[in-house]
């Protein structure tokens, strides 16, 4: 009998114990353990508390419909992320990655670059990724170049048949995050940020800050580790062509 009471003891004790520590775990903002990190991550993206999602379309499904994302302002995208812990799709249809080797350049020779209106000469850029789809049933192309001297990037889009943007980025290291509702978000791997968003049907930019962070899926950070490809679309798509 006095056996049967100190087993009974000891595992009421075990069972506070670990209460207690469960407790202890649920608040604070501690990093996820080193073995959760993906060891073969290449971008180095910082990880957000939606890095390991592997399929958006699983969860759309649980949320909203996807076209309903496409009229959606950067902060009601970015709050909309943070409440349901998950990337939030593209709104676009007929997504697809064009090789580079047959897209077309988009920005007519001459036109000025956003910020500074330096010009852009076509044979001083090669194209390095290219877009197609559709977003309210009109045509939109993403397409990225790099100089040939300097290896910056030019960002252009062009939807409806309208060139809306060419933005010249001083960096060689962008590479796309993800596309959510009608927005494209740029990074730069191996350091925290910054992002930048495009709007797909306007050219406008999200500049570097809090909602940006949400809408990438990236805030708030925990970890060094982060998905292998780009997120948002049915198809998965490496950083890198």
């Amino acid at each position: 009998m006095q056996k049967r009471y100190n087993i009974s003891i000891t595992t009421g004790l075990a069972l506070i114990i670990t209460g207690m520590l469960a407790g202890c775990g649920s608040t604070g903002s501690a990093k996820p353990p080193s073995s959760n990190v993906p060891a073969n991550n290449v971008t180095g993206f910082k990880s957000g508390y939606n890095a390991t999602s592997t399929n958006v379309t699983s969860s759309k499904s649980q949320i909203r419909k996807r076209a309903d994302f496409s009229t959606m302002s950067p902060s009601q995208l970015a709050n909309y992320d943070q409440m349901h812990g998950v990337i939030i799709p593209f709104s676009g249809t007929h997504v697809k990655r064009v090789l580079k080797n047959q897209a077309q350049s988009i920005i007519p020779n001459g036109y000025p670059l956003k910020p500074d209106k330096t010009q852009f000469i076509n044979v001083d850029y090669a194209i390095v990724d290219a877009w197609t789809g559709d977003l309210h049933d009109k045509p939109f192309y993403l397409t990225i170049y790099s100089n040939k001297q300097t290896g910056d990037f030019v960002i252009s889009i062009k939807y409806d048949n309208q060139v809306k943007t060419a933005s010249l980025i001083k960096s060689q290291k962008y590479v796309i995050k993800n596309f959510t509702g009608r927005f494209v978000i740029f990074g730069v791997p191996y350091i925290e940020g910054p992002f930048y968003g495009y709007d797909l049907t306007t050219g406008n930019v999200v500049k570097p800050g809090k909602i940006v962070d949400q809408m990438s899926g990236d805030f708030p950070v925990q970890g060094a580790g982060g998905p292998l490809w780009i997120q948002g679309l049915d198809k998965k798509y490496s950083f890198k062509q």
